[in-house]
C-alpha cells in the first residue's frame, strides 16, 4: 500500500526459502493495485567465493568465527 520496497536479510539459511515471503509481497501489492513488477525486492546476504571451497573455508572462516566472539 505505501509503494516502498522491500529488502530481505538473509542472515541464516538458504535463500530459495524466502521465496515465499517475495511471492506472498506481490501479490498483496498486486491485490492493492500495483503492479507486481513494479515492487522492487533486494536481498542481502553474507557469502564469500574463492576457487575452491577449502580456500574459501580458509580464507574467510578463522575471521568470522574470530569475530562471532569477540561481538558476544
Amino acid at each position: 500500500m505505501l509503494d516502498l520496497p522491500l529488502m530481505i536479510a538473509i542472515i541464516g539459511g538458504e535463500t530459495r526459502r524466502f521465496r515465499r515471503l517475495v511471492d506472498a509481497i506481490r501479490n498483496t501489492a498486486g491485490a492493492q493495485g500495483m503492479p507486481r513488477e513494479k515492487l522492487k525486492v533486494g536481498v542481502h546476504a553474507l557469502g564469500y567465493v574463492a576457487e575452491t571451497t577449502q580456500q574459501a573455508i580458509d580464507d574467510f572462516y578463522p575471521g568470522y568465527v574470530k569475530d562471532l566472539h569477540q561481538n558476544r
